[in-house]
Formats: C-alpha cells, structure tokens, sequence
C-alpha cells in the first residue's frame, strides 16, 4: 500500500510544468524553495521516486499551475508564446526573463481569460479596432487612432487631463475594450512594456516602477503594437531601438501623440519664437501634448527641429535632470511615509476593465460576493470602494 505523504505524480507532467517557466534547470528551482535540492527534483522529474504532497505543492504554486496537473496523463499540447520578445539593452538583445516578470505576465494573461467568461458577443457594443494598409502613412493612421479613441491635440494645458496623462489615456483606452496593466516590482532595465494583440479584450501592460510621464510614451508605443498586431515585450528605449517594428511603433506613437503639424506650430511659438532654444517653452510644450519632456525633446528631433549635435549634446542633460526630479520626488513621498489607499492601488495595478467586467457580473447576479471577492484576489471590505472607482465614472 503506497503512503498517503506521497504524490504519486506524472513525471512527465513534473518536466513539461518547469519548461512552461523560466526555471532552465532543478537549480534554478532549488534557489527559489529552500526545502528542495536540486537533487531531489532531477530524482522526481527521472521518476526515481515521488515527492511528498507537501514538496510536489510547493512546486504547483511556484510554478503558478492547480496541483491537479502534475496528475495529468498526457502532456499539454505547447502553445507557443504570444509575444515576440523585442528588448535590447543598448542595441543587444536580452535573454530570457526573470521569475518576477514571468508570473506578473501570467497573471495579466489570466485575468484576461477570467473576464472572457463574462463575456457575450450578443450584448457587446465594443467598436472595431481601427484598421490600417501598408500604403497608409503615419499621419493617416494616427489621425484614426486619435478619433477612434476620441481624443483631440494639443490640450489648453494640464488640467485638461488632471495632470496625469497616463491615468487619462488608460481610462479613454479600457473604454474601448483593450486591457491596460501595470507590472508590479519588475525594474524598469528588464522591460517597459507589453502588448499582447487579440481581437477581443488585447492586452498592454506597463511597468509600475517607471517614470509617471514616461508611460504615457509606452502605453501608445503599445497600442501601436495592437494596432499592427505585432505582439511584443519591449525596452521602449528610444535611442537603441535596432528593429524595425520598435522603430515603426515608436514613430506611430509618437504621431498620435504629437501630430505633427499641430506639434511644429507649438514648437516654434514656444521655443524658437526668438531664434535661439527656451528651456521652459520645452517644458510648456511636454505639458500641452501630456508627454514626457525627453518624448518631446526626440519629436524635435525627429521633425528635424534641431540637429544632431544638439540633440545628443542636450538628450543627457535633460534626462539625467528628469530622473533627479523623479528621483526626489520618489524619496519624498517615501519619506513622509505617504500611504496610498488599497482600493487606488488595486486599480492603478490592474485597470478599470477587469475589476469592471468581474463587478458588472456580481451586480447583475451571476457570481456571488465571494466569488468576486476570489476572482479579485480582495477582500470583502475593499469591493465599496473598487466599486465607485470602476463603476461610477
């Protein structure tokens, strides 16, 4: 009679649950939990012997997958990955991806499938993402991406968009059926953004530790991707970016956010009105198109505002100068020991579209509270307020 502390697994099942991670070997396995060897998990994965149910549990939740598969007699057949993985770090490519990462782009893809269920195509009214040919130009395609999402260039100033172009742009964009993410405690050196294009409910998903006005960039550098379906995991890096689809997406970017007429005649009124470069009308013009001012600095430079010699000698200064401010402000806040309600948090993390649809569903009677509570990952106390920022808008 076989033990009861043992998980009479399928060895199998054990190899294939580690290939889908980036865990490439029992070591780098081991690291992570330190009541397994390396040893111990090439015996279980040869099927030398079986774990306890404890260790073969530790592994499923690690491996982000229901300890039932590891019990599965046949091998899942391999999706293959829905990204293409588009990062450079200064011109060379980046290899593989961190644990941290990994689990933050399974949990957007997750959510994902989660809301699915929640939707009918009977009852939808989501618009078409707009199309585009090869033979149409940028100029073109933006013009439809910006009357697509109803959004009108250059703003009087920042209260037009409260300050926050980035939160103004994720709700205009979850409005029309496209998720918006933020990942959450992965360095902004491993990745800025992802796009993952499906025809119902794609997916963007930004890094939380970047730059408030930087992501402002990523999120339309991101809807390019969709807009081209051109899936992709991406540095945003604007000065080594090799591929040309980065490039196209930075361009396309760019010109919905900055279009280029309307972004000429504001340049020369605030910044070359008496023929020599003003720092503060840089600044003002940043603020008038809700951009960062290194995103404006490089349209400048793309429009052949300025030339190279300027434009490399100004780019670090302006940059390192930026980070300081970003960088001050960081440790403030820290130092004040300024704490952010959970029910903001939750959303800035995941959105106005998942926590909509999940909510839409419980008001309308089809999950239970607990249910919501569970496909949420909140607790009870927390719906109220999720609820009034989700639904009331």
């Amino acid at each position: 009679m076989g033990s009861k502390n043992i998980a009479y697994i399928n060895k199998d099942m054990l190899v294939w649950a580690r290939s889908q991670t980036p865990f490439s070997n029992p070591e780098d396995v081991a690291s992570q939990i330190k009541s397994i060897s390396a040893d111990e998990l090439a015996d279980w994965e040869n099927g030398r012997i079986y774990p306890s149910i404890t260790n073969a549990k530790k592994l499923a939740e690690l491996y982000k997958l229901p300890f039932a598969t590891f019990f599965l007699a046949n091998i899942p057949i391999k999706n293959p990955k829905p990204y293409t993985d588009r990062r450079t770090i200064y011109g060379s490519s980046v290899n593989g991806i961190s644990y941290a990462l990994w689990c933050e782009i399974k949990r957007v893809c997750d959510e994902r499938e989660m809301i699915l269920t929640f939707f009918s195509d009977d009852d939808s009214t989501l618009e078409p993402l707009p199309q585009m040919a090869k033979t149409d130009s940028n100029e073109e395609i933006a013009k439809r991406i910006r009357k697509f999402l109803g959004i009108s260039l250059p703003f009087k100033n920042k209260a037009a968009y409260g300050g926050k172009s980035y939160r103004y742009y994720r709700d205009i964009i979850e409005d029309k059926g496209i998720i918006v993410e933020q990942i959450e405690k992965v360095d902004i050196s491993e990745m800025r953004g992802l796009s993952i294009s499906y025809d119902i409910f794609p997916i963007i998903a930004i890094n939380k530790a970047d730059y408030d006005n930087a992501k402002t960039f990523s999120l339309f550098h991101e809807l390019a991707h969709i807009i081209r379906r051109s899936s992709s995991l991406c540095s945003i890096d604007l000065n080594d970016a090799d591929d040309e689809e980065e490039k196209a997406c930075d361009s396309l970017a760019a010109e919905i956010l900055m279009p280029r007429t309307e972004f000429m005649t504001l340049a020369h009124n605030l910044i070359f009105a008496n023929g020599r470069f003003k720092e503060n009308g840089l600044k003002n013009l940043a603020e008038m198109f809700g951009v960062s001012i290194i995103a404006a600095f490089r349209r400048l430079w793309d429009l052949k505002l300025i030339n190279n010699d300027f434009y490399f000698k100004k780019y670090l200064e302006i940059k390192t100068d930026f980070e300081s401010i970003e960088n001050q402000i960081k440790a403030r806040r820290k130092s004040e020991d300024i704490r952010i309600p959970y029910h903001i948090r939750f959303v800035n993390t995941h959105g106005i579209l998942i926590p909509k649809m999940v909510l839409g569903a419980y008001s309308n009677g089809r999950i239970s509270v607990g249910e919501t509570c569970q496909l949420l990952s909140v607790k009870s106390k927390h719906i109220e307020n999720i609820t009034r920022m989700v639904m009331v808008r």
